[in-house]
């Protein structure tokens, strides 16, 4: 295997050359391409110096050297990278020395693998991290315990086939570079947050992707205090990106040959995630009650749905129990038979 490793880089400096070394420590690594994305900090004299150690390291930035965020850097480092077998690895995140065995072998052996998947650990960089985010991220992998065949794998993340538990990151995906040409775009420019769970998806729907080691991890995802996701968790931001993210699924969705029950699915998470965008306390409930009832697919998210009731409503127990009421009927009449349970 001839491997491009893309990593953005935004105010990496504590992290960026444990990111560079994991992933130099494989000999199928031919190259890696650093995207500086206008630091304010030293990373980029860090990682002009990583170039001067190790001649695979390829250092980039955006033509105009202004910040354009982590999706455009993806974005452009895709459309630079030269091998045929590529992979994203966040800057505060690393490989472990098992990341590419199983790929190695399921590309040999499979000739029709576009993509494989494998399981992502956590390492907390301090204690206030691991304090502040445990309850989330545990000390546990992130990986999908119940894989299904190439086929299914969009309808599993999508939650449509109940067989499919967990789900996959970047840092633990590897996909040939070919993938690329059934996509309109690669990374949406748009998403500061989710673009990787925009682009899983939309590869998963075009590509046949495979399980590889979902037993233990490859790779690692570093938790800080100043990372995108974790600030974003703390100030709630996380929660409107997601409207942010089906809404761009939902047009990216609707232009293509998916499946009816596909279409209404997403069209179902985008309504369910556009709770947090209504402002008064009434239209909330009016809007919750409206979707849950109008809409025959939004079992399938429940788990959606009862996220939003609880970060918006709290405790309160009546958003579960029209969903419950709302599940049991739509499973008695039978209107759930497209999905598996």
């Amino acid at each position: 295997m001839d491997i491009s490793v893309i990593i953005p880089v935004y105010n990496a400096s504590e992290f960026i050359e444990k990111a560079v070394n994991s992933a130099l420590f494989f000999k199928e690594v031919k190259e890696v391409v650093i995207v500086e994305d206008a630091s304010t900090d030293n990373s980029y004299d860090l990682c002009v110096k990583l170039c001067n150690l190790d001649n695979r390291v390829k250092l980039y930035q955006h033509p105009d050297k202004m910040n354009h965020g982590a999706g455009a850097s993806m974005d452009y480092g895709l459309k630079l990278a030269t091998c045929e077998y590529l992979c994203i690895l966040g800057a505060d995140d690393y490989f472990l020395p098992n990341r590419f065995d199983a790929e190695k072998k399921i590309f040999t052996e499979i000739p029709d693998a576009d993509g494989v998947y494998g399981a992502l650990g956590v390492h907390y960089y301090s204690e206030i991290a691991k304090e502040q985010f445990k309850s989330k991220f545990n000390n546990e992998i992130t990986t999908v315990t119940n894989s299904l065949e190439p086929n299914l794998v969009f309808d599993g993340l999508l939650g449509l086939d109940r067989r499919w538990k967990g789900y996959f990151s970047l840092d633990a995906f590897t996909f040939k570079k070919t993938v690329l040409e059934k996509l309109s775009y690669y990374i949406n420019h748009d998403l500061r947050l989710h673009q990787d769970t925009e682009f899983i998806l939309r590869l998963s729907f075009y590509n046949k992707l495979y399980p590889g080691n979902i037993g233990e991890a490859i790779a690692m995802r570093g938790v800080h205090e100043d990372n995108r996701i974790t600030k974003a968790i703390n100030n709630n931001i996380f929660y409107s990106n997601q409207h942010k993210l089906y809404m761009h699924l939902n047009k990216w969705i609707q232009r293509t040959d998916a499946k009816p029950y596909q279409k209404k699915a997403i069209d179902s998470f985008f309504k369910s995630t556009t709770i947090p965008t209504v402002n008064n306390y009434l239209l909330r409930w009016i809007y919750f009650i409206k979707n849950v009832f109008s809409n025959k697919y939004v079992f399938i998210i429940e788990k959606n749905y009862m996220r939003y009731h609880k970060f918006l409503f709290g405790e309160n127990i009546i958003g579960s129990v029209i969903l419950k009421i709302r599940y049991r009927l739509l499973s008695f009449f039978k209107v759930s038979q497209f999905f598996y349970h």
